[in-house]
């Protein structure tokens, strides 16, 4: 006979298995200044994910635990649109991105 383990859907990350553990690691990257795709990553890897995502934690669930905690993101988007210039903003914008 051969288990099968089904990741269930849940409301909130502290209702995962590990919910606790992922917020605290989640909270210890962002205070370091680690970007919430970054975070996203690192917690896939080490085997965490988002409470509506069964395979991997979403960047979208790093924001609102970061917001939550009132972390602020180190680099702000003004920087990175500054930083890549008017040619860059128009071919960012071009292609979707």
């Amino acid at each position: 006979m051969t288990e099968l383990e089904v990741k269930m859907s849940v409301n909130s990350v502290t209702r995962l298995t590990r919910g606790t553990e992922m917020r605290e690691r989640l909270l210890t990257l962002a205070r370091d200044g680690v970007p919430d795709d970054k975070i996203a990553t690192i917690l896939t890897r080490e085997g965490h994910r988002s409470p509506r995502c069964a395979d991997k934690v979403l960047p979208i669930t790093v924001g609102r635990l970061r917001r939550a905690a009132a972390i602020k993101v180190t680099a702000q988007r003004s920087e990175l649109w500054r930083n890549l210039g008017d040619d860059g903003v128009r071919k960012a914008a071009y292609r979707g991105g």
